[in-house]
Order: C-alpha cells, then structure tokens, then sequence
C-alpha cells in the first residue's frame, strides 16, 4: 500500500514555491557580501535559478541549506579532520569555524573517498570572517578539492563546504594551519624556540618582542622571506643586526656574530644573511638568535604563528562501519553533548537512554551530530548506537497524526499507513518510528 511519505516525496519533488520564498529567506540572513560578491558559488546560484529544475523545492532547498547551516554553527580546533557524507536526494551542507592566528596559512583539503553519482561533481568551499554571529565571506573560495590562504590579522573564520546539487558522496574534510614563513635557522622548526614573545626583561619593566632561538655560534642565520636588506648596523640591545623587507612587514635579526649581507641587497629565502653569536646585550648569555617582526603601523608582532605547524599528521585517514547520516540513539542515562570533541569542553546538552541524534561526521572517537531540533554537538562514539533496531512494536491509532520530518508543522492521518509500527527511539515529545515500508516518521507521545 502506498504510504503518506512516499506521496508527499512525490509531492515534494514536483511542485514548487514563489520566487518570493528565496528573497524572504536571503533577507533575513546576517550574511554580508552573499548576493553582491561574484564567485564560483554565488555564479552557480545564479544559473541554477535560470535553469527549468531552478525553482523545484530540491533546488530552493539546496540554497536554503547553504544559508541555514551557518546559523548552528561550532567552533573547533585545527587541525581538524572528519568523515561526512553529502546525499544527493537531501540537500546538506557542512559549516566550521576555527581561530586563526596573523601569520598563518590556512589550508582546507578535501578528499572523495566514494561518490554518488558524478566522481567530478564541483565541492564549493567557502571561507567567512566571523564577528558577533554575523559572517562576511572572504574572497578565498573554491570549486576543486583544496582551498589555501593567508591569514592578514588574528580572528575566528568559518568555512561552507557544500556539493552541488543532486550529487554527492563520502568525503574527508581536512582543516589546518601551516606556517607562511622559512625558518631562520637550518634544520629546526618553531619547537626550536626557547624565549618567546612576550616574556618579560629587564625585572618586568619591558616585554620581549620577538622570539630567541639558541644555536652554536656562527649556525648560519637564513632569509625567511624573497625580500630587501634595509638596514644593517649596530647597536647596544641588539649587537649586531640586520632589517630585511618584504610581503609587507620588516623582519628583524639580532645578536649576530657576523653580518653578511649589505643595506639595499636582494636575497631569497634561504640566503644565508648572518651567523649566530651574542652581541649587544646577549653578551652575557649562550649565543642565539633573536628574530622578531614589525608591521609599520601597528609595531612588534608574535613570530610564533609565522612558524607554527600542526603536531597532528596530516595523512589521518577517517573510517567508519557506519557512513555518516544515520540516525543513532543515546545507550546510557545523562549522556553529555559537548561543543567541542573533548571530554574537557562546555557540555551544552544531556540527553536520556534511547533519545535521537543524527549523526553528521565522524571523527576519531567522535561524532558531529545534528539533534531533531537542529541543534549540533560532538558526543563521544561509546556513548551511542545506530537506532536500527526496535525497541518495541505498537499498534496505531485512528487519531494519531504522523509526520516526516521533527522539523515540520505538517502532519498526516495515522490510518494512512501501516497500523503497527516500530519504536526507535525518542525525542522531546515524539516518538521516531519505522514504517512497515521502511520510511521513518515522528509520532507525538500521548499525554
């Protein structure tokens, strides 16, 4: 017997709405620059409304779910990896934000681990600058696989990665920093610093303004930058240095034991510049490097995120015997929602034994999951099943009303399906339960 969802499917897929639905929904977005800038997505928009399918509810959605999405969104920590999957018969879209640092390359990499449908299907990646809840999109965007950029001052960015539509797939989202400068030292990295920026000289009366990093004498001193030699001279705090300019700060070399480059030459990174020693006020103390940054207007800048690289390897592989998008249900009593995949971070909900999560990525030991409600979360992998398996069978009645999704006001008459149904789980005041067809549907508790 035909069942009210798969009508309503039907339905769904047929019809469609005004045009007016898109202006109402774009107008109440605090999304800055959406409509106006021209990119790959906004371009894709454009043509997808002039095609015959633009205006089908499918294809409204799709745009919905890119603006929705971002009104639910959490912060997490790079690097950052998860498994996810984009079904192409319901629209969805993943949306993160994470904290960047002056200094940083920022780079967002996509991997198709399997697809549904076309292996070349366009994932449109876009990146937004966030300030209280309102984001304005960066003009990084891509339509390929990886997306990479520098980052001009400290702030909290987001980025939509969403496929087109009716395509789709199991992908990996990798999300990390790197470091946008050389280091000045061979062989070492930024776990080679000693001193940082900051720390305290003189007794407390000044603040360090670069980092120290500790060598041999004479350990050759290197560009970090294709740049210009400014200055080189001599003074009592720095003994011998050097000034070199280029990518719009000037990059300062101090304590040298040897000079080796002269005011008004060219180097590439990599040229050696100097050698380590410990002159000027480093007389006393092992010889070391002290490097430090300045932008013209806003003085000394922290070096440290000009070389910080993730501790995290990036070749981290995400498997899963269940693909995201599957409904799962809480195993235990009292079991805690996080906003972050940490036991340590902000619990922002406790659910009960048997109540609904969707999950929406998968990540080491822990899901990104949506609620029924729309609110999203991280829950720890041992603490949830897959809701497959039914609790109890019961028998409905001619009053019940039914509906598809939690989501929604609309609702059918019971005596439309199957009488017995399935119980899989439970979610505020509704039950979700399995259909003799398959198909799942919410029904509201009886008080």
């Amino acid at each position: 017997m035909s069942t009210k969802p798969k009508l309503l499917q039907m339905i769904y897929l047929k019809y469609t709405f005004l045009v007016s639905y898109v202006f109402i929904f774009f107008g109440s977005c605090k999304i800055d620059n959406f409509l106006t800038l021209k990119g790959a997505y906004q371009k894709y928009v454009e043509a997808l409304s002039k095609n015959e399918f633009g205006n089908t509810v499918l294809a409204l959605d799709w745009i919905k779910v890119g603006q929705s999405v971002m009104k639910d969104s959490i912060v997490v920590d790079l690097p950052y990896t998860e498994l996810t999957r984009f079904d192409p018969a319901e629209p969805n879209a993943a949306f993160l934000r994470y904290k960047v640092k002056e200094g940083q390359n920022i780079e967002i990499q996509i991997k198709r681990i399997s697809s549904d449908g076309d292996d070349d299907a366009k994932i449109f990646i876009n990146t937004f600058t966030v300030h209280k809840n309102e984001f304005k999109a960066l003009k990084e965007e891509a339509e390929t696989d990886s997306l990479a950029y520098k980052v001009e001052k400290d702030a909290e960015h987001a980025v939509r990665i969403q496929s087109e539509l009716l395509k789709g797939g199991l992908i990996q989202i990798h999300i990390r920093y790197t470091a946008s400068l050389a280091f000045p030292l061979p062989d070492r990295t930024h776990e080679s610093i000693d001193s940082f920026y900051g720390d305290g000289r003189d007794a407390g009366r000044r603040k360090h303004e670069g980092v120290d990093i500790f060598a041999p004498r004479g350990t050759p001193v290197l560009a970090v930058v294709p740049g210009l030699v400014t200055k080189v001279k001599q003074n009592q705090l720095g003994g011998k240095v050097i000034y070199v300019s280029g990518g719009g700060y000037s990059y300062y070399y101090a304590h040298l034991d040897s000079q080796m480059v002269n005011a008004g030459q060219k180097v590439k990174i990599g040229d050696v510049i100097g050698l380590v020693g410990n002159t000027g006020n480093a007389s006393r103390t092992h010889p070391h490097l002290h490097f430090g940054i300045y932008s013209l207007r806003r003085g000394a800048l922290n070096p440290f995120h000009f070389f910080a690289m993730p501790k995290l390897a990036d070749n981290t592989v995400l498997t899963d015997t269940v693909p995201p998008g599957n409904y799962y249900r809480i195993k235990n009593n009292r079991v805690n929602l996080r906003s972050r995949p940490d036991t340590r971070s902000i619990i922002i909900k406790k659910l009960d034994k048997n109540e609904i999560l969707k999950v929406e990525a998968s990540l080491i030991n822990w899901y990104r999951v949506k609620l029924p409600d729309g609110k999203v979360a991280f829950i720890h992998k041992s603490l949830c099943e897959k809701a497959e398996s039914s609790l109890r069978s019961i028998s409905l009645s001619a009053t019940d009303r039914l509906k598809d999704k939690f989501s929604t006001e609309d609702t059918y008459d019971a005596n439309l399906v199957d009488n017995t149904v399935e119980i899989l789980g439970s979610y505020d005041n509704f039950y979700m339960i399995r259909l003799k067809g398959g198909n799942i549907a919410w029904l509201q508790k009886k008080s």
